[in-house]
């Protein structure tokens, strides 16, 4: 008998996933290149950086590590590296999800560093969970102004005052937002991050604001049961709403234990990625090209993520006395 609760939801996320890939898609015809956000090509290992709501979506307790040096080749190239870790609280009807986020990212003279905490309120309706998050936490963000070098012109001028001669660093309060539907065969989520555009006072004449940012993810799981072969599509979109980025993927698993994919993200890079999964670890292994000018003097962004997976043993019951037939 077909089961009329999950096909019902299926196919309304279906409905909100296709709105939102629209929308993403009219917003503008440039790619998000300010970078506010750390970036990864291996977003599927971690969701939580974009969507607090997903934690603790499966049994399983997640520790990840993650290392991207972009465009090799270029002095002065973003560099990121996060440590995430997320858990389930309970389980049935009503469940909860816990997580943390430490994320770094270099990029010329700035320097970012975020750490956030994530909580998530989970819903099961038929084989659907419905997960609403939050997270919390500080952002911090400094520039080496000692290292600034403004050459002399007509037009230049080396004691610029808006430019800083020394190292300035802030942090404020920073939080996030986002909704997670996951399944079996599929999860889609929408998030918020950096919900109040954040400005950090650098010293008494500089600041910087952090814009808003809103972000959909989606995969769908296709493992045949006949099959050695298992195929996973997926898709990131991130806007705030004057650029945008989209990646789409498609992953082929042998035997659900080796992983090979490919990404393309329109009018910026190509690229492809590896995984091998060893019992709980997973190692993967991403490689991207522009396929714009920045094609030109770099070797391309390579990446790479360890996982660590644990199943979350439940508790023994406590109080509960017990004797053996022997003493009676």
């Amino acid at each position: 008998m077909k089961d009329i609760g999950v096909e019902y939801f299926y196919n309304t996320l279906k409905t909100c996933f296709l709105m939102c890939l629209v929308l993403l898609l009219s917003v503008g015809g440039k790619e998000l290149l300010a970078q506010n956000e750390a970036m990864s090509s291996a977003w599927q290992e971690t969701k939580n950086h974009y969507n607090a709501a997903s934690v603790g979506s499966d049994p399983l307790l997640h520790i990840t590590a993650l290392y991207r040096q972009q465009w090799i080749g270029i002095k002065g190239a973003p560099a990121n590296m996060m440590l995430l870790a997320d858990a389930p609280l309970g389980s049935g009807l009503l469940s909860h999800g816990i997580g943390i986020a430490f994320v770094g990212q270099k990029k010329g003279l700035f320097t970012h560093v975020d750490a956030k905490a994530q909580y998530a309120l989970q819903l099961a309706i038929f084989k659907v969970k419905l997960s609403v998050g939050v997270e919390l936490g500080l952002v911090n963000s400094a520039f080496d102004g000692t290292k600034v070098v403004i050459p002399e012109g007509d037009q230049l001028n080396p004691n610029d005052p808006a430019i800083p001669t020394k190292l300035v660093s802030g942090r404020t309060f920073d939080t996030g937002v986002g909704i997670f539907f996951s399944h079996p065969k599929f999860y889609v989520g929408f998030g918020a991050k950096h919900l109040f555009a954040p400005k950090l006072q650098l010293e008494t004449n500089y600041y910087l604001r952090i814009p808003r940012t809103y972000n959909a993810i989606a995969g769908y799981n296709f493992i045949p049961s006949q099959s050695l072969l298992s195929w996973y599509p997926s898709l990131l979109a991130v806007t705030d709403f004057k650029a945008y980025r989209i990646d789409i993927g498609l992953a082929v698993g042998i035997a659900q234990k080796y992983f090979a994919g490919v990404m393309y993200r329109p009018n910026n890079a190509v690229g492809f990625s590896l995984k091998a999964l060893w019992g709980r670890i997973k190692l993967c292994y991403a490689f991207e090209m522009p396929i714009s000018e920045l094609a030109r003097g770099n070797y391309g962004t390579h990446e790479l993520c360890i996982s660590y997976a644990m199943p979350i043993a439940p508790k023994k019951d406590k109080g509960l006395m017990k004797k053996s037939i022997r003493l009676l």
